[in-house]
């Protein structure tokens, strides 16, 4: 019984705390949006609805109030992909603060992403699937989430 009451307060956890249960740095919330931009552009096209799709994500899920924040925070995540080129470092920094559970969740945001304009291109599939894979998340984890 104790059991499955802390496994349902950890599948409701949101990322604004690590997997040690400190507040999550900037540098993890850049490395998520960095990770949906990723998403998002995935297919030469960002489109309007992705976009909107990663603010309310991201909001959400890092319980961010103010829209102010949100912008300044994405506008850093677009710098930090455009100057990095890839996003080696970023998975690196989502694989040792975030707990399993934690990490799921950021693979179901950026299913979102892929899934907001309606059109679900082969190789945003493709790159669901390598985020699983470099997010160290079961296959089972990645059939479920893509069914």
């Amino acid at each position: 019984m104790f059991k499955k009451i802390v496994d349902l307060f950890e599948t409701e956890q949101e990322l604004n705390l690590n997997q040690d249960g400190t507040a999550t740095k900037e540098e993890l919330l850049v490395a998520c949006g960095v990770l949906l931009l990723e998403m998002s552009g995935r297919d030469e096209d960002f489109a309007p609805e992705e976009v909107k799709t990663i603010f309310r994500v991201m909001k959400e899920k890092f319980q961010i109030e103010d829209d102010n924040s949100m912008m300044q925070l994405l506008e850093k995540a677009q710098n930090e992909r455009e100057a990095q080129g890839k996003i080696d470092s970023f998975i690196a920094e989502i694989n040792s603060s975030y707990s399993q559970k934690q990490k799921t969740v950021v693979l179901e945001m950026a299913r979102e992403v892929m899934l907001a304009d309606g059109q679900v291109e082969t190789d945003e599939k493709k790159f669901l699937k390598q985020i699983a894979v470099r997010l160290q998340l079961p296959d089972e984890v990645f059939k479920k989430i893509i069914e």
